[in-house]
């Protein structure tokens, strides 16, 4: 995905930061509309989020992970706070 096309996606679509629970150095990903975008992004991809002022939707999965996201956030067992 080019980063224009990523930008429109990110400001157009569902937003979903997922995050592993309970660990100093967890996996983390970034879905947009159900679908896998970047695996483990770094902190600063927040940041631009938020500047952007793209609503962003947080879930979490359980500590131990295997860090292997799939394609389609509905394959994941997620959950809220």
């Amino acid at each position: 995905m080019k980063a224009a096309e990523l930008v429109e996606a990110v400001l157009t679509g569902r937003v979903t930061w997922v995050v592993e629970e309970g660990t100093a150095d967890a996996f983390q990903a970034i879905y947009i509309d159900g679908v896998l975008v970047v695996e483990n992004p770094r902190r600063d991809v927040m940041d631009v989020l938020e500047a952007l002022h793209v609503k962003i939707d947080s879930v979490y999965i359980a500590k131990g992970f295997d860090g292997n996201f799939p394609r389609a956030l509905s394959d994941l067992d997620v959950y809220t706070r």
